[in-house]
């Protein structure tokens, strides 16, 4: 037997099983094993394979359904995609109310119904502020005809009576335009052009009563002092219109009522009309006999108005203020101080 040495030893090596083997099954063992660790690269050049297909059975894993879920592709990268059929929604309609946004998700309706809404609500905010400039330059123009052509005759809306108003009162209809003032101050519609037209209406004998209930019912905190300065305008129609609206309002006070009463007496007095002279003196001889109007009297210096400055009687230039009522006045207001 020939002697063994370790420079003569040769390690057995295992022999690897035939190349062929049967369709369908995989070589196995660890010769095959160490074979493929010295046959593959350690940094392969070409891609890596396909992965394998989930087996039929066995647990699927969190790498198994990342390979089987599809990838939804955006065509318009300033889109955000949330819908379940792979469509890109806008970000715009993401922040819609849950009412529009059923527009964008129903299958179909968006392009003509949210188009369609979107037209109709741009034409309907151009219309309404169209209107309102267009009605107001035509105000300015006195193209009272064209503006009541403009507007509904009959059942108005209160926007639509006030504008007509308007335009009555630039025809001279002052009745008409009181009625407009109506419809326009039951539904809250109104604004300064309508209470100076008002207040200018209380001038016409036939439209005086109207203007008088209007003005009684007008919700103005400032109404109360401009109807007493208007209680001494020059118009006898007006300033009597003026104390009527006034005496009529729940927040007129007492000593505005009195004020106003002597001040048209006043006018009265100072009228050119022989009538309206005669029932001033009659009503400022009423006045003095007042303790509370006195004051007034005082203040407005009302006897100036009544007393002839050269002959210190009261006035009786139109021959019709009778010794009575010219005694009654004197007396009246020798109790005031005059002074």
């Amino acid at each position: 037997t020939p002697s063994k040495t370790p420079s003569s030893t040769v390690a057995a090596r295992p022999v690897a099983p035939p190349a062929s083997t049967a369709p369908g099954r995989a070589a196995t063992g660890p010769a095959v094993a160490a074979s493929m660790e010295s046959s593959t690269p350690a940094h392969p050049a070409s891609a890596p394979p396909a992965p394998a297909s989930r087996p039929a059975s066995g647990p699927a894993t969190l790498d198994d359904d990342l390979h089987t879920q599809p990838t939804m592709t955006l065509t318009r990268p300033y889109l955000v995609g949330d819908r379940d059929d792979g469509n890109a929604t806008p970000a715009f309609v993401r922040r819609l109310p849950p009412g529009l946004r059923r527009l964008w998700d129903g299958p179909g309706i968006f392009p003509a119904s949210f188009g369609a809404g979107f037209v109709v609500s741009f034409a309907l905010l151009a219309s309404l502020s169209w209107r309102g400039p267009s009605m107001e330059r035509m105000l300015a123009e006195g193209r009272a005809d064209q503006l009541l052509a403009s507007l509904p005759a009959e059942r108005p809306t209160p926007s639509e009576a006030l504008w007509r108003g308007h335009a009555l009162g630039l025809k001279d209809r002052h009745a008409d335009m009181l009625r407009a003032y109506q419809i326009a101050l039951a539904g809250g519609a109104i604004d300064g052009r309508a209470l100076d037209n008002t207040i200018e209406a209380l001038g016409q004998a036939r439209s005086r009563p109207l203007a008088v209930q209007l003005l009684v019912s007008w919700n103005d905190d400032e109404l109360d002092a401009r109807l007493l300065t208007v209680a001494g305008h020059g118009n006898h129609e007006r300033r009597h219109g003026a104390v009527d609206a006034l005496n009529g309002r729940a927040s007129a006070s007492p000593e505005r009522r009195l004020r106003a009463a002597v001040l048209v007496a006043v006018a009265d007095v100072v009228s050119d009309v022989c009538d309206e002279k005669v029932a001033g003196v009659a009503a400022l001889a009423g006045l003095a006999e007042l303790p509370r109007a006195r004051s007034h009297l005082r203040e407005l210096q009302a006897w100036k108005a009544v007393y002839d400055q050269n002959t210190g009687r009261v006035l009786d230039e139109c021959r019709k203020l009778d010794d009575e009522l010219v005694r009654k006045t004197e007396t009246a207001l020798g109790a005031v101080e005059r002074r």
